[in-house]
């Protein structure tokens, strides 16, 4: 029953789980496809092959993992294994649909699931009656026959590969699998009228109810993409690229520096940069234009508008930042990199009540003076320690915050401070480990 849902109304389910967070999702590294099949794995696989052949006979037995390591013992294998590339799996003793994305309910997926499973269950039941005619001796030769039935006619739903590479494509291609790629081809599945009928059939969503859905998710993916792409502009034109002209000044002045003092200098890294920032330039011009295209027409007409042109667009800015990240200097570089999320370290730190820098002796730096009133304590670290990066506080240590997270830090309160005569205090800091705006949590020297 299952696989004969999935494979007749495949379209139905895709368009359940379709909204622009999810085209980003799905066939990437840990989410399944486009393309809706079904993973038995090899054990029900070899009965369901085995029914339509005849009847089944056998069935195969769980075997064993071996790891390679003698002292480690071989681990039970399921006979049915898994397969996290399939959107649609049998896992043991259930079937799971794994391409609903984690922002969205799941409650229109499981209407949908319930009312394909409820008509191929239905479509069974009036065809062992239709064949049995009301005789209980008939049902077993009923139930074989309509069996081979399914599997004749519905096996191609059934794929136990890796859905991921791109002979599977062409595979469901030649099966007759739909395979929608994005939203703006997913939802049309909803006012089609093989799915209207369904719904319909069932009491479970009238045609105007259908066509409203359609409509509404259409809408929202129209309006995703407009939010999204003004902010990827905004970001683009006003963090990305004067952080890439500022280190370009910097190259260039250099250069020119070197060429004064009759120095040899290199120019392969500022010509690279000036390409790149001029591709900027052009990125950002033509998603401005993309942004700014009066569209006429249907909501659909504004979604595929969105498709074809916006997110192109944005996706062409997203590879010109990527590539600007690894070139521009981390200390230009004001957003967080890739670097930095994946491999963060310690930043430097000194030790207040030591004066000294990781505790070897060095000269003690100046005392760190609390804001009175509504004074920036961000501001007023910086100058005490006479450094440009921004500061916190964390057991008793200043940090500075080489990692791009402006005007952050933990949370501290002083204890046993004293006044030091010229409106500053100096004491310990206790960290209390929350992350919040900085400005907020340094008491001034009054408390």
């Amino acid at each position: 029953a299952a696989n004969r849902a999935v494979h007749l109304h495949g379209d139905l389910l895709r368009a359940t789980v379709a909204h622009s967070g999810n085209d980003h999702r799905l066939g990437a590294n840990e989410a399944p496809p486009a393309i809706i099949s079904v993973y038995l794995g090899e054990q029900l696989t070899d009965i369901f092959e085995q029914i339509g052949n005849g009847g089944a006979c056998r069935s195969k037995q769980p075997g064993y993992l071996h790891v390679g390591v003698d002292t480690l013992p071989d681990f039970p294998k399921d006979a049915g294994d898994r397969n996290r590339t399939s959107p649609f799996a049998f896992t043991g003793n259930k079937f799971e649909f794994r391409a609903v994305g984690s922002s969205q309910s799941v409650s229109g997926p499981l209407t949908a699931l319930n009312t394909i499973m409820a008509d191929s269950l239905d479509s069974i039941a009036t065809e062992l009656e239709a064949r049995t005619g009301g005789d209980a001796g008939k049902l077993n030769k009923a139930v074989q026959d309509v069996l081979q039935q399914i599997v004749r006619s519905h096996g191609a739903i059934i794929y136990n590969g890796d859905n991921y590479v791109e002979a599977w494509q062409v595979e469901a291609e030649k099966r007759g699998l739909p395979n929608l790629r994005n939203t703006v081809d997913a939802l049309p599945a909803l006012v089609s009228e093989k799915n209207i009928s369904l719904m319909g059939k069932y009491n479970v969503l009238s045609r105007r109810e259908m066509e409203s859905r359609c409509e509404i998710y259409l809408e929202r993916y129209v309006k995703d993409v407009a939010v999204e792409s003004r902010l990827t502009l905004e970001i683009a034109r006003t963090i990305i690229f004067p952080m890439s002209i500022q280190y370009q000044c910097q190259l260039a002045t250099t250069a020119v520096a070197l060429k004064q003092l009759g120095k040899t200098y290199c120019t392969t890294v500022l010509d690279e940069l000036n390409e790149l920032v001029r591709d900027l330039q052009d990125a950002m011009q033509a998603l401005a234009k993309a942004i700014g295209s009066h569209v006429s027409g249907s909501t659909l007409d504004h979604a595929r508008h969105a498709r074809d042109k916006i997110v192109p667009a944005m996706a062409a800015v997203r590879d010109v930042a990527d590539k600007l990240e690894g070139i521009v200097s981390d200390e230009a570089w004001t957003l967080p990199t890739y670097q930095e999320m994946l491999f963060i370290k310690s930043p430097p730190s000194f030790d207040i009540r030591a004066g000294r820098p990781g505790g070897t002796g060095s000269p003690r730096p100046p005392f760190l003076p609390l804001p009175n009133g509504h004074d920036d304590a961000r501001g007023d670290a910086s100058r005490a320690l006479g450094d440009p990066h921004d500061v916190r506080f964390r057991s008793a240590r200043i940090h500075f915050d080489d990692l791009g997270f402006p005007g952050y830090a933990h949370t501290v309160v002083c204890q046993a401070a004293e006044d030091a005569g010229d409106g500053s205090a100096q004491g310990n800091a206790v960290d209390e480990g929350d992350l919040l705006p900085f400005r907020h949590h340094v008491p001034d020297a009054q408390g």
